[in-house]
């Protein structure tokens, strides 16, 4: 009886097996790098320097304002990142950094091995308790031509600590998880502004675990919840294995302001979506994942209802993170091709050295009257001896230079075609 019963076993096991690699499996290969080639930084065709100035400090993420010539940064500390970072389940909240700031750099104006800097003041925004402070990740923003003589809005993913509204004191966050919100400041005057003004807070359920946000000219706005509504515990610590990750959708706000529960999720099942983009040359959505190492690519609904319907998956096969355009319309991912290796450096964020990076180039063909992508890996540091662990990139059509941060390192890089 049990051999003639053997098969079944076999089919309910292969079964199994099938439904653990399309479900965790492909995706734990991806984040381990099985089978994937690193080669050095001498393969190619680009010669890296590091700036290092205490204004370079974990530099999560960039945007590049093609319209003044300016790269906007936002940044933090190095070692509170330890403690305090959201995304990762680091709610120390006594311990989270208390110099972030926004970094403008003059990228036309080069300074010795550098660039000519400032940072923005941010005199009317409140923080916490009145103390102006920001928890700064990602940075994306808008040239509004609406204003006279022009002006940038920027759109900042913002993680304070929860307090007890009786008290104004930070609770116990590894309960409650941050009090995540989505902050915007204008910048008038862009080319000599010393300062942002700040315009409005959003802060909706929808707003959970932020990870960057991808405006739209009408006041709207996409995000990626990297955990999707998972804070803490251990739903977030699974969710990059589970998918509970999505993509949320917050309309203009009405003459009224801003209104809590006017966001909603247009998304969802995602493993660890990351920083998206919205493309300004064909107007699609780009989601980037972490655990998958995929784009997945969206057509927002013409009703302007904030519906996306997926069109394209991209797959990059690396764990990637922030995903950026430049110019001429072409795409540059960072990406973390040992990312279950990067993982402990967080203990240390100064001591990243061999955790290696990779940056790729996505562009788009057509073919028969059907749009795909073509992906390159220009740059990869196999090694981690000069760009190790960099989770955003930014390309400069006009100079051919590659800009990259990191959520950790004590500087950014630069990096020239040879």
């Amino acid at each position: 009886m049990p051999s003639e019963r053997l098969p079944l076993y076999l089919f309910v096991g292969f079964g199994l097996f099938s439904l653990f690699y399309q479900t965790i499996g492909r995706n734990l290969w991806v984040q381990v790098g099985y089978g994937y080639t690193l080669q050095p930084l001498s393969d190619f065709p680009y010669t890296c320097r590091r700036l290092n100035d205490p204004s370079f400090e974990a530099c999560e993420d960039m945007w590049l304002s093609e319209g003044t010539r300016q790269l906007f940064l936002s940044c933090s500390d190095s070692v509170a990142r330890k403690e305090w970072l959201p995304n990762l389940g680091r709610l120390n909240a006594t311990g989270r950094s208390r110099k972030d700031k926004l970094v403008v750099l003059d990228i036309d104006k080069p300074a010795g091995n550098s660039f000519a800097h400032r940072t923005l003041a941010t005199p009317n925004y409140p923080g916490l308790n009145g103390d102006g402070l920001l928890s700064l990740i990602a940075i994306t923003g808008l040239e509004n031509n609406a204003v006279p003589g022009g002006a940038i809005d920027l759109y900042l993913n913002n993680q304070l600590p929860t307090v007890d509204p009786s008290t104004g004191h930070p609770v116990d966050n590894t309960q409650t998880g941050a009090n995540a919100t989505i902050e915007v400041f204008r910048i008038t005057n862009p080319q000599t502004a010393t300062a942002a003004t700040h315009i409005t807070t959003y802060h909706d359920p929808h707003i959970a675990t932020p990870n960057r946000v991808a405006p739209m000219a009408n006041g709207a706005f996409y995000l990626t919840n990297d955990h999707g509504t998972n804070r803490v515990g251990l739903w977030h610590t699974l969710s990059p294995i589970i998918k509970t990750g999505d993509v949320s959708y917050c309309p203009a706000p009405s003459a009224a302001g801003v209104s809590n529960g006017a966001c909603k999720r247009v998304e969802k099942g995602l493993a660890m979506p990351n920083g998206l983009w919205m493309g300004r040359q064909d107007g699609l959505l780009y989601v980037p994942s972490t655990a998958s190492g995929r784009i997945n690519v969206y057509r927002p609904s013409a009703s302007g209802d904030g519906e996306v319907n997926l069109i394209e998956e991209i797959r990059v096969g690396v764990p990637l993170d922030n995903i950026s355009e430049d110019a001429e319309g072409v795409f540059w991912v960072a990406g973390i091709p040992k990312l279950l290796d990067a993982m402990p450096v967080f203990d240390d964020p100064l001591r990243t050295e061999g955790v290696p990076t990779s940056i790729f180039r996505i562009s788009k063909r057509n073919e028969k009257g059907r749009t795909g992508y073509v992906i390159l890996k220009a740059l990869e540091d196999g090694k981690g001896e000069v760009l190790p662990l960099v989770t955003t990139v930014v390309h400069d059509v006009k100079t051919g230079r590659l800009f990259v941060g990191s959520v950790v390192k004590d500087f950014i890089a630069v990096c020239e075609r040879k």
